[in-house]
């Protein structure tokens, strides 16, 4: 298929009439109703023009090494041809999440969710969540913190909220492949998976993954797709390590495709506390399987929190929800006598502890730099305090 360039950088126009026929191979690629026909309960009209498997040579795959620019990021986290996903509660930072990607992938260095980028790459977001407003907003933040190389509109690429995002769809697929060969795309996002689906059954989830690889059929650079999806509800039953997989919402299908998955949470829930840990879940084409990494979240992207402490997560594993809560906001307000006195800070854990009925090493936590209470707090020195500017001596809690 021929790339045509468009008059301007990171603007696409529509499919005009006469692509009709360039765009035919990637509609034979994959043939089926759209989501408002059907959601794929009738047969096919044609064919399939792609062959349904192909044989690799076994022998080479002896000698078989990792090319330049095949792994994204981190160790097979994201990588060209593979399925990723980035999942979590509404609102936990995914969005932020995905722009912080894009812009290190744009300069092709820097850690994301604690995994190193490999190299510069390319990105198309195709997002139903964001309108231009929130947008434009997360871009000028981060070009006004020098987030964004000179030529970023030659790596990022994003969408207005689609007609459609039903993946299997023809003119989807025809589409998106184009955009995909034309801009050098090495990394779709699609963002969520609740949006391309009628309901979070197998069968929708088996076309989904049936249309992006009707995209990538066929193309020099298969792009890595990343989908992006919500957690369920916490439920009685959920464990830690592998078993979180099954907090992902929807059928076991979501679960089993992507070879890469993250789960993004928030420290706590605390007003102000914009810390989150990323955990690599899964991580089938690498060795990173259980990683996790705490982050600070900022209008400039995450920055890695050193030698956090994961006691203050459930199991150390963490993630809001599981929290010690035993210490509150109140509980400091009365630690400090509402900002009228300041301790040092062994003294501080012990008056804690026997504030809250909590163990030391939650306490040291609470009272860390990098803790869930950082945003209240004034360290000097070796004395520790409440932050006097944002509560003010004698107010109330």
């Amino acid at each position: 298929m021929s790339a045509k360039k468009t008059k301007s950088a990171g603007v696409y126009d529509v499919l005009a009439e006469s692509e009709a026929a360039e765009a035919g191979t990637a509609q034979a690629a994959f043939q089926r109703p759209s989501l408002e026909s059907g959601n794929g309960k009738k047969k096919p009209e044609r064919e399939a023009a792609a062959p349904p498997y192909e044989l690799l040579d076994v022998r080479a795959l002896l000698s078989y090494e990792e090319k330049p620019g095949e792994v994204l990021c981190g160790d097979a986290v994201l990588e060209v041809g593979e399925f990723a996903m980035l999942f979590g509660f509404p609102s936990v930072g995914k969005s932020w999440a995905i722009m912080d990607l894009m812009a290190k992938a744009a300069w092709g260095r820097g850690r994301w969710m604690g995994h190193e980028i490999k190299c510069p790459f390319a990105t198309l977001w195709i997002g139903d969540e964001n309108n231009k407003r929130r947008l434009s907003n997360q871009l000028k933040a981060l070009h006004a913190a020098g987030m964004l190389p000179e030529d970023f509109e030659k790596w990022i690429f994003i969408t207005d909220v689609p007609e459609t995002m039903d993946v299997g769809d023809a003119d989807f697929v025809a589409h998106t492949r184009r955009i995909v060969e034309e801009k050098g795309i090495k990394l779709v996002i699609l963002d969520t998976v609740s949006s391309a689906v009628v309901d979070e059954t197998a069968k929708d989830f088996s076309f989904m993954f049936r249309g992006m690889k009707a995209i990538n059929y066929g193309l020099p650079v298969r792009p890595c797709w990343m989908l992006v999806h919500h957690r369920r509800k916490p439920k009685s039953e959920d464990t830690e390590g592998n078993g979180r997989l099954h907090a992902i919402s929807g059928h076991q299908v979501l679960r089993r495709k992507p070879r890469t998955i993250i789960e993004l949470e928030r420290v706590t829930e605390q007003s102000g506390d914009r810390r989150v840990v990323a955990t690599l879940l899964k991580n089938s084409n690498g060795k990173s399987e259980g990683a996790k990494h705490a982050l600070q979240q900022t209008d400039r992207g995450f920055d890695e929190i050193e030698n956090f402490d994961f006691s203050e997560c459930a199991g150390g594993g963490g993630g809001a929800g599981g929290h010690n809560e035993k210490i509150t906001e109140q509980h400091l307000h009365e630690l400090f006598d509402k900002g009228r006195v300041r301790y040092a800070k062994g003294e501080a854990v012990r008056r804690l502890m026997a504030l809250a009925g909590a163990k030391d090493k939650a306490c040291y936590a609470a009272l860390s730099a990098n803790g869930r209470f950082a945003h209240m707090l004034k360290i000097e020195g070796k004395e520790i305090g409440l932050d006097t500017e944002l509560w003010p001596v004698g107010d109330e809690a």
